[in-house]
């Protein structure tokens, strides 16, 4: 009975002693799945442009935002330096919203068109941008998506942005901060059906009507908010300011980083585009699209590099020059270029183009030149470029290569 007793006791100690083991190893599974869901969770939400919006809503009490009504202006002034208004540039930076560039350091406008609804000036004036190769932003409705898609299509095919006026445009300080999301994703959800491109994540609050909790909101959902530096009486097709007076309003008050305030439905600024245009460009001015807001002024695309030896590195013959190169990648913080632009040159002559390369993957590229003649000398250099913010950007030209064809 004793010897029974002690082995019925170590059974159960024995026993009680797995099941605390087995207790704890199922603890520390759970707090290990705990940490890894957790972590997961801040990696999506850090890497994912889909899902960080829906865990920065979940995490922001909209109600800490001021939700004073602000009605954007600007006060003008004749010296082409940019005009004070409603708010600073640092202060709107805070909510990534801008009302111009505040970073330029050379003349360049971007054009952003207000579109409610079509007054049969749209395509007019798509012309005249295509004309000088300017890009813009066009702000569109729910209307005018519904009722002009193939005019939506057009700005996306010729490379311009669209971005959102909202979907029904109220004045979004005075509607709920669910309301403010559905006027945007619902906008996004109709573009998106109506022309199978994606609506750029844009927004010209209506009527220029917005408060802190408002632009909080749109930079949570991944907007940019753009306010102008530009504006005139445009908005009233029965009351046009004339074309003349739009183009002395350019003259007078354009100035670096200017963003405009034009609406579609104006037959002044269809009318006066063209001049418009023509005139800034003679100026000096460059035309920019809106996503080169933000964005760093001073990055270089990696300049091209000659192979070493003679021709770059190929073979010269009396029938062709066979040039070899590749991107210098070695420097930080570079753009890698998207292709090759080659030009030539005979002594006494001014460099030509004479072809474009694509950029590949293994970083190795040559160019037969075939166009030659024994006995005369030609000089070349290449260029890299990459596009990039809505433009193309250049590097610098590579050394001058000397060759000589045979006799």
């Amino acid at each position: 009975m004793y010897s029974k007793a002690v082995l019925a006791t170590v059974n159960t100690a024995f026993f009680y002693y797995k099941w605390r083991e087995s207790m704890k190893d199922k603890q520390r599974l759970a707090k290990t799945a705990n940490i890894l869901l957790a972590w997961l969770l801040v990696l999506l939400c850090g890497i994912s442009p889909l899902l960080q919006p829906l865990c920065t809503q979940a995490a922001t009490n909209y109600n800490a935002y001021s939700n004073t009504k602000k009605e954007w202006y600007i006060q003008r002034n004749t010296e082409h330096e940019p005009p004070s208004g409603a708010d600073t540039a640092k202060t709107l930076a805070k909510y990534n919203a801008y009302y111009y560039d505040d970073q330029a350091t050379e003349k360049v406008i971007y054009f952003a068109f207000d579109c409610g609804y079509e007054n049969g000036y749209t395509a007019k004036m798509l012309d005249a941008l295509q004309a000088y190769d300017a890009k813009a932003v066009f702000f569109v409705t729910g209307h005018y998506v519904k009722s002009h898609p193939e005019l939506c299509k057009r700005m996306k095919r010729e490379g311009h942005l669209v971005g959102s006026h909202t979907m029904s445009h109220p004045s979004l300080p005075s509607v709920s901060t669910t309301k403010i999301r559905e006027e945007l994703t619902g906008l996004e959800q109709l573009f998106k059906e109506k022309t199978g491109y994606t609506l750029d994540k844009y927004l010209r609050p209506p009527m220029g009507e917005y408060s802190d909790r408002v632009l909080k909101v749109a930079q949570d959902l991944g907007y940019t908010t753009i306010f102008w530096s530009i504006v005139y009486n445009d908005y009233n097709p029965d009351k046009q300011p004339g074309v003349q007076t739009v183009i002395d309003h350019f003259k007078t008050y354009c100035h670096k980083g200017a963003i405009t305030l034009t609406h579609n439905v104006s037959s002044s600024n269809a009318d006066a585009l063209k001049t418009v245009l023509k005139n800034l460009k003679a100026d000096g001015y460059r035309f920019a699209r809106i996503d080169e807001l933000g964005q760093p002024k001073n990055q270089k695309v990696a300049k091209p590099k000659w192979e070493k030896g003679a021709s770059g590195g190929g073979q010269v013959s009396a029938k062709r020059m066979l040039l070899q190169w590749h991107a210098d990648l070695s420097k930080k913080k570079q753009l890698i270029p998207d292709g090759f632009e080659i030009y030539r040159k005979e002594k006494g002559g001014k460099y030509e183009l004479i072809k474009t390369r694509k950029a590949s993957k293994d970083n190795a590229y040559t160019y037969k030149d075939r166009n030659i003649e024994p006995g005369k000398t030609y000089y070349y250099k290449i260029r890299s470029y990459c596009y990039k913010y809505g433009r193309t950007l250049y590097s610098e030209r590579t050394t001058v290569l000397r060759c000589r064809v045979p006799d």
